[in-house]
């Protein structure tokens, strides 16, 4: 039986077991999570330009469509941005699985 964890307060290593297993976690809405999807957001609307990108996979062959996901993400990973977004992520997610751990 698989469940679904809200805000679950495990250790990296048991969220990946669990994961492995089937199960499902899901973290409520952070504004450096929010940050995150907004850039992520950006970057694939301008790579599919002037395409949504939510419907480029029905309007592109998929090669095309292997070449713009492919350069996105050779452009995204050394982006300064998306690598301050994803470790504030990071920070954040850490700090509140301390704090609910750990309780002052």
């Amino acid at each position: 039986m698989n469940t679904i964890y809200v805000d679950a307060p495990y250790s990296d290593e048991e969220r990946r077991q669990r994961l492995y297993n089937g199960q499902l976690f899901v973290f409520s809405p952070c504004p450096s999570a929010q940050a995150l999807a907004a850039f992520a957001r950006e970057m694939a609307e301008e790579a599919f330009a002037p395409l949504d990108p939510r419907e480029a996979q029905y309007t592109l062959p998929v090669g095309g469509l292997l070449l713009f996901s492919g350069a996105q993400l050779h452009s995204t990973v050394p982006n300064t941005s998306g690598r301050t977004l994803i470790d504030d992520q990071r920070r954040v997610a850490k700090a509140a699985w301390r704090q609910r751990c750990w309780p002052p």
